[in-house]
């Protein structure tokens, strides 16, 4: 789950997340921060598979799971999960069959549950078909069939399944409306790749997005060039240089800092910069030992991992060693962090105060103005 939660900081936190093959048992329970399952299943019988659908706590509430299909799951066959939001009228289906599951009693499953959404609605059906969409099959051309027939595209056109010996599309995508694009990108914690879709749908007005300024390095280094070629010493000869001053600095902030809407990132504590690029090297290496069967570096790849998942095991220990060295009641901070592992309750801070980085630059270029005319 934490290297999962490092893949989703790299995708910048999705509303939604779909799991095929998650592997749990029903009696086990799948917790990473701020999501919360809204619809899932687990197999009874047999070890492995299922789904899962997962979506942000700000969102989680309105959106229900959708059991009365249930008639129509069958283990190693066809295996789903459904929920629907009436706020959007939107279908989210997570469907998985597994490469050794009957292919006419999954395709005649999945025509029957498409055929009782509303066909008023929107629909997402996602998940892993094991049905290379690439190949002229006959599997592949009646999947297609029941897909146009209730308007659903396909929009994975990369390959999800890299080997060194082959490369197959075999995870969908499909929605039944257009303007979607589809990423894929190397997850590094399974042997397919994940799928990052962007759709439009009218979201949630709340807390996980405001109004801000991204105050980074780039835009920091624009600043500073376009506040060092104004001319300042118009200020003199200005017959209200306060105003002035206040007029140009609002113009170069604005043009260097221009304000967007920005989503709420809840990062782990833990999770440092160091963390993010071992994830993303991770990723690059899990990507290059499916095209190479060089064994340096397969066994290079290995060795990567198991430092990786030690290094992560290291710094949650470290934070949370800290928490309780640092505070002064110690019982009261372990019920802390127990609850910070249940999501029951919320952590209140006070802002962190600084001093203003702007005002740092600006000043410094205004120093140097200042020097010149003095020379």
């Amino acid at each position: 789950m934490d290297e999962l939660h490092l893949l989703l900081d790299t995708c910048n936190f999705p509303d939604f997340v779909l799991l095929t093959e998650h592997w749990l048992r029903p009696s086990e329970c799948f917790l990473i921060s701020d999501y919360l399952p809204i619809s899932n299943f687990c197999r009874q019988q047999s070890i492995h598979g299922g789904t899962m659908i997962l979506a942000r706590q700000t969102i989680e509430t309105i959106f229900c799971n959708i059991d009365k299909y249930d008639n129509l799951l069958l283990e190693n066959v066809f295996e789903f999960s459904l929920s629907f939001c009436k706020r959007f009228n939107l279908y989210i289906l997570c469907v998985y069959r597994p490469p050794t599951g009957d292919i006419a009693m999954f395709l005649d499953k999945l025509d029957s549950i498409l055929s009782q959404l509303s066909l008023h609605s929107k629909v997402v059906l996602a998940g892993d078909f094991n049905i290379n969409y690439t190949d002229e099959t006959l599997p592949r051309t009646s999947l297609l069939s029941i897909l146009n027939s209730y308007d659903l595209k396909m929009h994975v056109l990369s390959p999800t399944r890299i080997t060194s010996s082959f490369a197959t599309t075999i995870d969908y995508f499909c929605t039944n409306f257009d303007d979607v694009l589809c990423t894929v990108l190397p997850s590094g914690i399974s042997d397919h790749e994940a799928i990052l879709a962007k759709m439009p749908y009218n979201t949630v007005s709340s807390s996980s997005h405001y109004m801000g300024r991204i105050f980074s390095r780039r835009n920091f280094n624009a600043f500073s060039a376009a506040t060092a070629s104004v001319n300042w010493n118009a200020l003199e000869t200005a017959s209200d240089p306060l105003t002035l001053f206040f007029q140009v600095l609002c113009d170069k902030i604005n043009q260097c800092f221009p304000k967007m809407r920005l989503k709420t990132k809840k990062r782990k504590p833990w999770v440092t910069r160091g963390l993010r690029i071992s994830a993303k090297n991770l990723r690059f290496l899990t990507k290059l030992c499916k095209y190479t069967t060089n064994e340096n570096i397969l066994v290079y790849h290995q060795k990567y991992r198991s430092l990786y998942r030690k290094t992560i095991k290291a710094a949650k220990s470290n934070y949370y060693r800290d928490r309780l060295n640092m505070s002064s009641n110690r019982q009261r901070e372990c019920w802390s962090i127990i609850n910070d592992f249940r999501h029951c309750h919320r952590k209140v801070s006070e802002p962190e105060l600084r001093p203003d980085p702007l005002m740092k630059t600006l000043m410094l270029n205004l120093t140097v103005a200042t020097n010149k005319n003095s020379l």
